[in-house]
């Protein structure tokens, strides 16, 4: 789980599940990008199925706010963030996604954290 939302007081980074998000500066304004990224969460696994018992790539039902990843340099950057979508993995449907690099300024301002890695 990358965490960049107002817990950096309660969060215990020394875990290997939880790790500080990178956030994608340099990304803003770019509309059209070949990248991998991944997209994970704990929520269902198929519609209205039940939760993973272990952690899948791909989003579905309970997974919105997660996080949408893309490795760069070696160092992941927080991308996107779940937003909704219809059915679950169907290659036809799109799913509905925020794009982190429009809202980083807020995201310093609002949580108070300024000390985030950038790319």
């Amino acid at each position: 789980v990358r965490a960049f939302y107002g817990y950096k007081d309660y969060l215990n980074f020394n875990n290997r599940n939880i790790a500080p998000a990178c956030l994608p500066y340099r990304l803003a304004g770019q509309t059209e990008r070949k990248a991998t990224i991944v997209a994970s969460g704990w929520g269902t696994t198929t519609a209205g199925g039940q939760n993973a018992p272990s952690l899948r790539k791909d989003v579905c039902h309970g997974d919105s706010g997660g996080s949408i990843d893309e490795k760069i340099d070696g160092k992941w950057y927080a991308v996107g963030v779940v937003s909704y979508g219809h059915g679950c993995a169907h290659k036809d449907e799109a799913g509905v996604y925020t794009r982190v690099s429009e809202y980083t300024s807020w995201i310093e301002q609002n949580t108070g954290i300024n000390n985030f890695c950038k790319a």
